[in-house]
């Protein structure tokens, strides 16, 4: 989320610029491609609202949206699911992503080759612009951004 803005619709402008227009879903899904919402903004930060562009807080505690591939919206967080082979650590690489500009956040307990991570400024824009760098990162095998969406209803 962006924070400590004071001219919601400027900050809207801003974030929507530095926001990618598309999204993939990740590397090993490259064809599947979210695309940005420049309507509706994400708000909130205990619990997450969509909330129409316009009516964006002051207070700056809003991010981008993106569209589904057949309907439906999916927040950004922030964060990544970096992975490389099986076999490997994710925690042996920390050196590699803190020079890509991101920050080692979390590895995976039960899958030790795959860590969070997320853009050492801590904007949801930054992480979302940078994942093609962590892609190319040595023996990196996925890239996928942590998004949010409403559950899916079967039919029953």
């Amino acid at each position: 989320m962006c924070v400590g803005r004071h001219n919601a619709s400027v900050d809207v402008e801003r974030m929507l610029a530095s926001a990618p227009d598309e999204l993939r879903h990740s590397t090993e899904q490259p064809d599947v491609t979210y695309t940005l919402a420049d309507d509706v903004v994400a708000t909130g930060v205990d619990s997450i609202a969509i909330a129409p562009a316009a009516e964006a807080p002051a207070d700056g505690s809003f991010g981008p949206v993106y569209r589904k591939p057949g309907g439906g919206l999916a927040v950004p967080t922030g964060r990544a699911l970096v992975r490389y082979a099986d076999g490997d650590r994710a925690d042996r690489h920390r050196d590699e992503i803190a020079a890509a500009g991101f920050e080692f956040e979390q590895p995976l307990s039960y899958a030790p080759q795959a860590a969070w991570v997320r853009a050492a400024s801590g904007e949801i824009t930054d992480t979302l612009s940078g994942l093609s760098q962590l892609e190319q990162l040595p023996a990196v095998e996925n890239v996928e951004p942590q998004l949010l969406s409403e559950a899916a209803r079967r039919e029953t």
